[in-house]
């Protein structure tokens, strides 16, 4: 069959030109694949950064991730260790962005107490709504005094803040190459590490690592390293980072979790 107008060698030109351009829409990061890629909807960052094309183009960005909303995905950030966003404590690809908690003493926005830790929907003003929708396999903390990623597994961020849960991360896997020294925060049994973690009337720690003063032997001093640190007795605001009583080193720090 000929098409009118056309010879056989221009005929077959055009079945190699129409092959071509379904082998480039389905193999290659083409201008179409980029298009496909900012209207489908993954599962999670993981999947997100699977299906990506790699090339030049840079994959830690956002993409439109299932959540637990009324239109049942949101736009979220998917960073990798590859970007420069996350800190050397944290490897690898499919990191969902939850949000930044800002250290203040001028405010309580994002201390031990607010309401944040355990908000969703409408009444959550920090994290975004993967905070309470995405699954977790693992959470990365990092900022300019640490970087930690902490093997932990959950339905969601949010549920991991009603009640306490001990890790087993020490003090030398808080601090990694930082020379930064807490001297009781290093002997076993005079401190707890992992979630809502600390005591009530001495020191407290949403995600962190703090000394058990109680304890026999592990010295007096009030020590603690994390988010959302609070003091008994004492007014600290939005406390994040460091704490050696009488010294402190408060930062900014960026929260993710991965999920598979």
């Amino acid at each position: 069959m000929h098409i009118v107008g056309c010879s056989e060698d221009s005929e077959m030109h055009y079945f190699e030109r129409a092959f071509l351009i379904i082998f480039l829409l389905t193999s290659s990061c083409t201008v179409d694949r980029t298009a496909q890629e900012e209207t489908e909807i993954y599962n999670d960052c993981v999947e997100a950064h699977q299906k990506a094309c790699h090339g030049e183009r840079n994959i830690d960005r956002s993409y439109f991730i299932k959540s637990r909303t009324s239109a049942s995905f949101e736009s979220t950030k998917c960073h990798s260790d590859q970007g420069g966003l996350i800190g050397a404590g944290c490897t690898g690809n499919g990191w969902t962005y939850i949000g930044v908690l800002n250290s203040s003493k001028l405010n309580e926005a994002t201390s031990y107490d607010s309401p944040i830790w355990t908000a969703k929907g409408e009444n959550q003003t920090n994290f975004n709504s993967q905070f309470w929708s995405a699954n977790v396999t693992a959470v990365c903390l990092t900022s300019d005094l640490f970087s930690i990623q902490l093997p932990v597994q959950a339905p969601s961020l949010r549920s991991l803040f009603f009640q306490k849960k001990i890790l087993n991360i020490t003090f030398a896997q808080w601090m990694a190459n930082r020379a930064t020294h807490i001297p009781y925060l290093n002997e076993p049994g005079c401190y707890e590490s992992g979630f809502n973690v600390g005591d009530s009337d001495w020191v407290q720690a949403r995600i962190g690592i703090v000394g058990l003063a109680s304890k026999s032997g592990c010295g007096g001093s009030i020590d603690a390293m994390g988010v959302g640190l609070k003091l008994e007795g004492s007014s600290i605001g939005s406390a994040h980072g460091a704490w050696s009583d009488p010294e402190e080193e408060f930062t900014d720090v960026s929260v993710y979790v991965r999920s598979q």
